[in-house]
């Protein structure tokens, strides 16, 4: 499956349009990180609501592997605990790794 998933073609247009319907509502968070890492200012380009498989990265550097998720109070609750799992776990299971940063990791930054 992991050599499916390499090919974003396999990836269907509904999670494309998803992708990109989530680009268009960036939380202020969101987007004040994605103005600070945009044009490959950490040295590795980064996409913004990217989709991988069934899910949609918040970011993702695809020539280092790396997902960075950025978590509102949305992430705190036992189901969506549970979901990012599983979603982590897919993720991992591609050779992709996940760094999961709260608001206020990244408000504290600035």
């Amino acid at each position: 499956m992991t050599k499916q998933l390499r090919s974003w073609g396999k990836i269907p247009q509904v999670n494309w349009n998803r992708a990109k319907a989530m680009r268009r509502a960036l939380t202020a968070i969101e987007r004040n990180f994605w103005n600070t890492v945009r044009g490959r200012q950490l040295g590795v380009t980064l996409c913004r609501q990217h989709p991988i498989g069934p899910y949609v990265a918040d970011f993702y550097a695809r020539e280092i592997r790396l997902v960075v998720e950025i978590d509102g109070t949305t992430h705190t609750s036992s189901e969506q605990i549970e979901y990012d799992k599983r979603r982590d776990d897919f993720l991992c299971a591609q050779d992709i790794r996940v760094k999961r940063y709260t608001n206020l990791d990244i408000c504290s930054t600035w």
